[in-house]
């Protein structure tokens, strides 16, 4: 039997959904990005759990202290019923270990296919892409090394992407720059090879109300910049 794989940012709006359409999904290195507390791991959670309901696995690399179990359990209440052992959670609490994970992860599709025939793995999240390396970049004098190693994590979950035709998510947090003049913009904390991987570069920003958010789609395949508004919600975003 073959599984169709879906990934739906949401399990509600269908608007938040079509911004990254079934037909761009194969192969793709989606980027969301934004300051701290801005619903880049809801978002990338509720991905996680629609492909899970679809029948496939999902490999999650957590860089964060501590994996949002909470967070993980609120957001399931609104998904069907999926076999738990699909979720495969790795930790990584250095650079070196992430280094790692990542190099061996293709290990885990060719045990698969060696096993079954084909791979049941449907969507890669790396949630955060950078920190890790910064943490270390700021404690030691590695710096052209950690960078080496943030493109070749990068590089290699893109080859993934490419050659298992899934999707691939990565989180990425927002740094602040500021010119001569004073004002300041954002961008992403690695953003030449964020933007050279990306298929999709999606930024989530707070607006002036409570719990709304911002959901600016800067780079797709059409080349189509689309701007949605929504809440932030204890199910994800609505």
């Amino acid at each position: 039997m073959v599984v169709i794989m879906i990934l739906q940012l949401s399990p509600t709006n269908n608007n938040i959904n079509e911004l990254i359409p079934e037909s761009e999904l194969k192969g793709a290195f989606i980027v969301f990005w934004g300051d701290v507390g801005v619903g880049k791991t809801t978002l990338s959670l509720c991905a996680s759990l629609s492909v899970l309901v679809s029948g496939k696995k999902v490999i999650y690399i957590n860089t964060r202290p501590n994996f949002k179990y909470e967070r993980f359990s609120q957001l399931k209440s609104s998904y069907k019923d999926f076999n738990k052992q699909y979720f495969i959670l790795y930790n990584a609490e250095t650079a070196k270990q992430l280094v790692k994970i990542i190099m061996r992860l293709e290990f885990l599709f060719l045990e698969e296919i060696r096993l079954l025939g084909r791979s049941s793995i449907g969507l890669v999240v790396l949630d955060t892409a950078t920190t890790l390396f910064h943490v270390e970049m700021k404690s030691k004098n590695f710096n052209e090394k950690l960078q080496g190693d943030i493109n070749n994590t990068l590089a290699t979950l893109q080859f993934l992407a490419t050659k298992y035709n899934i999707p691939v998510i990565v989180t990425d947090r927002l740094i602040r720059t500021y010119n001569d003049s004073g004002n300041n913009n954002t961008k992403p904390a690695n953003e030449r090879t964020i933007s050279y991987f990306s298929t999709h570069l999606l930024k989530i920003e707070r607006t002036e109300n409570a719990g709304e958010r911002i959901l600016l789609l800067q780079k797709n395949p059409k080349n189509l910049p689309k701007q949605i508004r929504t809440q932030l919600i204890r199910t994800g975003f609505d």
